[in-house]
């Protein structure tokens, strides 16, 4: 999905237990984005530049990689 400019939400479905590098980098519509219990890694540049970017949930993650979250200015902590 990276460079996907429309997308403006995604749910991570059931069954998933990681989010690969780079995997919505760019996606500078996304909101918001809900991550089940089973994923347990999101990769490096995950959601990188998702400058419009502002709620994200997420349980079971136990490993973030560099920079996944870089870039997005509006999310807060």
């Amino acid at each position: 999905f990276s460079g996907c400019s429309n997308l403006t939400s995604i749910a991570i479905p059931d069954g998933v237990t990681s989010i690969g590098s780079g995997a919505f980098s760019g996606c500078s519509s996304l909101t918001g984005v809900t991550i089940p219990e089973g994923v347990t890694t999101l990769g490096n540049y995950a959601f990188f530049n998702c400058s419009n970017l502002k709620d994200v949930s997420f349980g079971d993650v136990k490993e973030i990689g560099v920079n996944a979250f870089e870039g997005c200015s509006k999310l807060k902590n």
